[in-house]
């Protein structure tokens, strides 16, 4: 039930009589006047989401995960508890929480931070690198994947125009009639590169285009102004999760406008946020026990030994992906190639090598004699998944071949593997930036790897 004008009514009986008059003749006019007039009043006092955590389906934690470089699978049977969590571990690491805050487990009051000011580039401050659609030529790609690094760019856009021009966001999914209002209350300075906004937020929903249209240019005529841009459903449930998050990390001591308190708002707060780096897509890649559900595993498959399982039904459920595994075991092509850390010892000996990671443009400097080193063996004879990258310009005469842990970063030669170096450009194609297989070590700097039988789901580190 909603009040209109002091009046109870139940929406769906209120439609139901207007289609009734427009059916014995009531002039369309009138009718559509009657509708709009409703529709703006039941969106004047808005349905407020109680539980913004319940609003993102297991499918849309699976798609953000892998879009976040997390290696889940579209169809995963991970508990919606373990997505919850590993989503609330990717969005901490993508926004620094542990580094911008000492007491990490603490809670925060604003309040006690200083004001950003004015006169400082808020907007530069959220200026972050990110990619985004670069596996849209994938099979599995879902648009849903790029809600990360979308938000992100939203709230670049966005600081360029709060405070000084707006004070309050709607973001408005027309599809859905639904509009996810950020009221921005201050900004703050954690630390000289890192501010903190401040918001309230509530979700409303309408009954038409036109109504949701009129509510969001009426009612938030604020002392600043307002903008309106577009968010799908996803990326609105996106930001509800993300606010949800850094809403648990507000003190209890920090006093919260109370006007907003009585409209339902509920608070929350942004901070900068990134892509993830090589260690942290590898941490938060470490995946531990059964290797479909996540509960703790008790048995290996018998025919890899390199995956776990909790019981027989999740082994025979996820036989679907992990037989391209147990088949290039049992009768792929495997081919013996011989990796190096320094391809270039021969005619530039001494000195170091630098790798630079696009797009956050980190270097990793490596000294000579770091190269010699026979790089460590974590998976011991166990089969995992490598990355080969052939350059995108210039002659085709090494690739670079690396694991999630990034534990070693080798090269692979074609002077000195021209078999299996040809056989990798064939399985590359058309796309030599990336190419998942399966791969075991054999010994200090050899590996085997099997080129004709690829993963069901490409990962997205």
């Amino acid at each position: 039930m909603v009040l209109v004008d002091g009046v109870e009514f139940d929406p769906d009986c209120f439609y139901n009589l207007a289609m009734e008059l427009h059916n014995k003749g009531c002039p369309t006019e009138e009718v559509l006047e009657i509708l709009d007039y409703f529709g703006t009043k039941v969106l004047s006092t808005p349905t407020v989401d109680e539980d913004p955590d319940d609003k993102l389906t297991r499918e849309d934690m699976a798609h953000i995960l892998r879009g976040m470089k997390v290696d889940v699978a579209p169809d995963t049977k991970l508990s919606t508890v373990r997505l919850q969590q590993r989503l609330h571990d990717a969005l901490d690491v993508a926004q620094r929480y542990s580094e911008v805050f000492e007491d990490a487990s603490g809670k925060i009051d604003p309040g006690t931070c200083p004001s950003w000011g004015d006169e400082r580039d808020l907007a530069r401050a959220f200026d972050r690198p990110l990619r985004r659609g670069l596996f849209k030529d994938d099979p599995s790609y879902d648009e849903r994947e790029d809600a990360f690094p979308n938000l992100s760019c939203s709230v670049y856009v966005w600081a360029k125009v709060i405070a000084s021009v707006v004070d309050t966001v709607c973001c408005v999914d027309e599809e859905n009639l639904c509009v996810l209002i950020l009221r921005i209350i201050s900004t703050h300075a954690v630390d000289e590169n890192t501010p903190l906004i401040l918001v309230a937020y509530r979700v409303a929903h309408g009954r038409s285009v036109s109504s949701l249209k009129r509510y969001v240019s009426t009612e938030f005529k604020t002392e600043k102004g307002a903008i309106a841009p577009d968010m799908p459903a996803t990326e609105q449930r996106f930001l509800e999760f993300y606010l949800a998050l850094n809403a648990t990390r507000l003190s209890d001591t920090f006093k919260l406008p109370e006007e907003l308190v009585e409209e339902r708002y509920k608070f929350g707060f942004i901070l900068p946020t990134g892509e993830l780096q090589p260690a942290d897509v590898a941490r938060l890649n470490e995946m531990k026990g059964c290797a479909l559900c996540g509960e703790p595993g008790s048995s290996r498959c018998n025919g890899c030994k390199s995956i776990q399982y909790c019981s027989e039904g999740c082994q025979k459920e996820d036989w679907k992906v992990h037989k391209t595994l147990c088949r290039a075991v049992s009768s792929g092509n495997w081919v013996k190639i011989t990796l190096e850390a320094n391809p270039w010892a021969d005619t530039m000996p001494g000195g170091y090598m630098g790798i630079i990671n696009h797009p956050s443009n980190n270097v990793t400097i490596t000294e000579s004699e770091d190269l010699e080193k026979v790089p460590p063996n974590r998976y011991g004879d166990q089969y995992y998944l490598v990355k080969l990258q052939a350059p995108m310009v210039g002659p085709q005469a090494m690739i670079l071949v690396y694991d999630v842990h990034r534990s070693f970063q080798l090269y692979f030669v074609r002077e000195k593997n021209p078999i299996a170096f040809q056989a990798a450009l064939w399985a590359m194609g058309d796309d030599p930036r990336r190419l998942y297989r399966w791969a075991q070590r054999i010994v200090d700097w050899e590996w085997r790897i099997c080129f004709d039988c690829a993963p069901v789901y490409s990962p997205r580190w």
